[in-house]
C-alpha cells in the first residue's frame, strides 16, 4: 500500500481518552486570497489561475524524502468517506501537504487546509494546522478584515474560517434509541450532529462545530471536546446496562459477525461495516479478545468503496468479492 494510502487509513485507528467512541477527527481552515473574487464570481481563467499558483506553492512545502509528487495529489473521495470533508463540497484539487495534513482547492472558498487524527487531541492538531496555515499564507494574501475576520461570500461565515470535525461510534446509545438524547448533549455545547453521511444506518454521529461569531479557535476545541466527553460518559454507561441485561445477546452478536465475516466470499460495504462495528463493541466489551479494535476500524475504511476503487480501478463489478478477501484475510491472519 502507498504512503498516501497508508496515511488515510490511520485517520481511522483510534487513540487517546476517547478511543472507545472516537474513531477520526479533524480540523480545518478555510480561506479565500485577496487578489481572487469569490468562487461564485469566479471566471474560468481566474479559478484555473488560482489553481495553478496555490498548488505549485503547496507542493513546494513537501520535505525532502516525502515521495514523488503524483503520491501526494489527494483522493478527495477518500477524504469524504471519513467525514473529513463534507459529502456534497466541491474541489478541484486536494494535495497532501505534510503528516496527516492536506490542503483542498477550488472549493467553495478558494483554499481549505485540513489536519486529521485520531487521538481526539483538538489544540494540537489547531497548532499543527495554525502552522501549516502560516506556510499556505505565503502564496497571497488572504481576505480579511480586522472586525468581521476572514471573509466569505455567505456572510454568515465570517470569522475564524475554522471548524472542528470528530466522527464517533455510540452503539449502546443507538440501540437504546438515544438520538434526542445526543442531540440534546450537542446542542447545550453548541456543536451540530448529523449521521454519517455514506451509511446512516450504522451507529455513527458526525459531529462538527458551529460558526459562533466572536469566539475563537481555541473555544471552538473546548465546544467539541465538551460534547464528546459527555457523550463518551452517557455512551459508557448505557454500554454497562445493556452489557449487564443482554450479555448473551451482544455476545452472539459479536461472535456471529465474526463467523460471518472469516467466511464470506462477497459482501457489500455497508453489511461489512456493520458486522466490523458489531465486532468492535465485542472487543470494546472484551468478548472477541483476539482481534483489535484498530484492526476493525482500519478495515471499515480500507473497504469503502472509493479505497477499493484504488485496486479495482473504474470497474467496481468485482468489489464486493475483493473486499471479502481483505476482511477475511485480515481476519483469518490474527489467528
Amino acid at each position: 500500500m502507498s504512503q498516501p494510502l497508508v496515511r488515510y487509513s490511520s485517520f481511522w485507528r483510534g487513540e487517546g481518552d476517547f478511543q472507545d467512541i472516537l474513531l477520526s477527527s479533524a480540523v480545518e481552515m478555510r480561506r479565500n486570497l485577496k487578489a481572487y473574487p469569490f468562487r461564485g464570481r469566479m471566471s474560468g481563467d481566474e479559478r484555473d489561475d488560482l489553481i495553478r499558483r496555490c498548488s505549485e506553492h503547496v507542493h513546494s512545502l513537501r520535505q525532502p524524502g516525502d515521495g514523488a509528487e503524483s503520491d501526494y495529489e489527494l483522493d478527495l473521495s477518500l477524504f469524504r468517506e471519513q467525514a473529513l470533508l463534507a459529502a456534497d463540497t466541491p474541489f478541484d484539487l486536494g494535495i497532501l501537504a505534510g503528516e496527516q495534513c492536506a490542503v483542498a482547492l477550488g472549493g467553495p472558498s478558494h483554499i481549505s487546509i485540513c489536519h486529521a487524527f485520531s487521538d481526539g487531541k483538538f489544540y494540537s492538531a489547531f497548532n499543527i494546522l495554525d502552522s501549516l496555515d502560516d506556510r499556505v499564507s505565503e502564496c497571497g494574501a488572504y481576505a480579511f478584515d480586522e472586525k468581521t475576520g476572514f471573509l466569505f461570500d455567505n456572510p454568515a461565515e465570517c470569522g475564524t474560517g475554522f471548524s472542528a470535525r470528530a466522527l464517533l461510534h455510540l452503539p449502546a446509545l443507538a440501540m437504546s434509541n438515544a438520538h434526542d438524547e445526543v442531540r440534546s448533549v450537542c446542542a447545550g455545547f453548541e456543536v451540530a450532529v448529523s449521521p454519517y453521511p455514506s451509511a446512516q444506518s450504522l451507529p455513527l454521529f458526525v459531529l462538527s462545530t458551529k460558526n459562533i461569531p466572536g469566539e475563537s479557535e481555541q473555544e471552538f476545541c473546548a465546544n467539541i471536546l465538551g460534547a464528546i466527553g459527555a457523550l463518551a460518559r452517557l455512551e459508557r454507561e448505557s454500554r454497562d446496562s445493556h452489557y449487564a441485561k443482554y450479555r448473551l445477546q451482544l455476545e452472539d452478536l459479536s461472535w456471529r459477525s465474526y463467523g460471518l465475516l472469516r467466511s464470506a466470499r462477497m459482501i457489500s460495504w455497508s453489511e461489512a461495516a456493520e458486522y466490523l462495528f458489531n465486532m468492535r463493541m465485542g472487543t470494546i466489551l472484551h468478548i472477541l479478545d483476539s482481534v483489535k479494535s484498530e484492526q476493525l476500524c482500519r478495515l471499515v475504511f480500507e473497504t469503502t468503496d472509493a479505497f477499493l476503487r484504488r485496486f479495482c480501478g473504474d470497474d467496481t463489478s468485482s468489489d464486493n468479492t475483493v473486499r471479502a478477501d481483505m476482511i477475511r484475510r485480515a481476519l483469518n491472519k490474527e489467528q
